[in-house]
């Protein structure tokens, strides 16, 4: 994460950790990117690379959060392509979340991204747009253009 919470880059590396590329700016395409959270990372045996994270921001005047994926087709010179995952807003500060989304706004440690044997990336999110925290789930298929 970038300081502040205010973005997310990435660098590489393909000498084992002895020297690493500029940090290149991840989450560019999803526009404006304010208190980025909990971002995950899955590289799959075709090299391509899949990060998604937490952007929390105002919404309709209260504090709610939107899941992405951004996407590199080229081992992570460039993230061409943003994703929002859900088709709405998670806003935690409810009655049937309790105290819950106070400690832990993006729901406590249930997210994860990773490839599964079915060469897809799989995410879960926690996320609270029904009012309680419930895990949700997206199988992403990326094809090279």
């Amino acid at each position: 994460m970038r300081p502040g919470f205010d973005g997310l880059s990435l660098s590489t590396s393909d000498d084992a950790g002895e020297t690493w590329t500029e940090p290149l700016r991840v989450d560019a395409a999803a526009g404006e990117s304010v208190d980025v959270r909990t971002p995950m990372i899955a590289v799959d045996g075709a090299g391509r690379i899949a990060v998604a994270w937490y952007a929390r921001r105002q919404i309709e005047g209260r504090n709610c959060q939107e899941t992405f994926v951004a996407v590199s087709v080229d081992g992570g010179a460039s993230f061409p392509e943003t994703l929002r995952v859900a088709d709405a807003p998670s806003c935690p500060e409810t009655p049937g979340n309790g105290r819950v989304a106070q400690s832990w706004a993006m729901g406590g440690d249930y997210s994860s991204l990773a490839v599964g044997e079915d060469g897809r990336f799989h995410l879960l999110w926690a996320d609270s747009r029904s009012g309680v925290f419930q895990i949700h789930h997206t199988a992403l298929t990326i094809v090279a253009k």
